[in-house]
Parts: C-alpha cells; sequence; structure tokens
C-alpha cells in the first residue's frame, strides 16, 4: 500500500534528482523570476556601454547579481520619510513620472529593469516605458511549468 502511495506521488517523492524543484509547488502563490538570467543580460549591456546608468524598481537585486555601486536610480513612490539615497543600494530616488522624464532626458545612455508586479513604481512610469523606451529583453518565469507568471523587462534609451 505503501508503495502504491509513492509510486502515485510520484512529483512528491523521488529516488532521482529532478532538473527543476518548486518552493511552491502545491500553492504556487509566488511566481518564481529568472533573477539571474536577467542581471546577466544587463551586466552585458552595462558592460557594452559603460556610461549608461542602471534604474530599476529594487533595491537589493542589482547589489546581489551586479555588486555596489552598479544602481544609479530606485524608482519608488514617495514613502512617509523623503530620502536622498536608498539605504541599501545607495541610489538616488525618482519617486514621479516628472523626475524620471527628466532624467531620461538628462542622461545620454540607460537602463530600466522593471517588473509587472510592483504598486509601489510612481504612477504613469510604465505608461511612459512602454511608448518610449526601447523594450530589450523580457523574462516571465523561471520554469516552463510554472502556472503563474511575473514578467520582468528590461528596456534602454540612448545608442
Amino acid at each position: 500500500m505503501l508503495t502504491l502511495f509513492i509510486v502515485g506521488m510520484e512529483n512528491k517523492f523521488t529516488l532521482f534528482p529532478k532538473k527543476v524543484y518548486s518552493l511552491n509547488e502545491d500553492t504556487q502563490e509566488i511566481p518564481e523570476v529568472d533573477w539571474k538570467k536577467v542581471y546577466s543580460f544587463v551586466e552585458e549591456k552595462l558592460r557594452e556601454n559603460p556610461e549608461a546608468i542602471l534604474i530599476t524598481n529594487w533595491n537589493d537585486l542589482p547589489v546581489w547579481y551586479l555588486g555596489e555601486g552598479n544602481l544609479d536610480y530606485l524608482i519608488r513612490k514617495p514613502g512617509k520619510m523623503k530620502l536622498e539615497r536608498d539605504p541599501v543600494s545607495l541610489a538616488g530616488y525618482l519617486d514621479s513620472l516628472g523626475e524620471f522624464e527628466k532624467m531620461v532626458k538628462r542622461e545620454k545612455k540607460g537602463i530600466l529593469v522593471i517588473d509587472s508586479w510592483d504598486d509601489r513604481v510612481p504612477n504613469g512610469i510604465r505608461e511612459y516605458v512602454k511608448k518610449n523606451l526601447k523594450k530589450e529583453f523580457e523574462v516571465d518565469r523561471l520554469y516552463p511549468t510554472q502556472p503563474r507568471y511575473w514578467p520582468v523587462e528590461v528596456y534602454s534609451w540612448g545608442r
């Protein structure tokens, strides 16, 4: 009886390693993103264009994958306290569409990494980006059987 149960539940019990494991296979509440793939692409773009600036909507991911000092700006709605710099990445804040537009016009080259789930991105930035910046890359899941997606897009401007 136990053997039939284990064989019937082969996705839960295994005698041989699998190529892909999911931390939350049963509930799939949290989509998993291949951030390593995203930041490998960004790293290559920054290597090709060393004068380009980097903007993201998460402060810890570029520090983890690219090292400290690589993130120039963080896009975030203003909080209760207005800070000049993010304490984790030391990046400056862009907390409105107007500030973002000015920065894009001021800087000759840049790369933006933005995901689809973050509700702290200032209003209007996503629409501006889709209309005015060049989409370079998109990743929407870590492994092919993932039922929920978390699209992450990389945009650029300049030459």
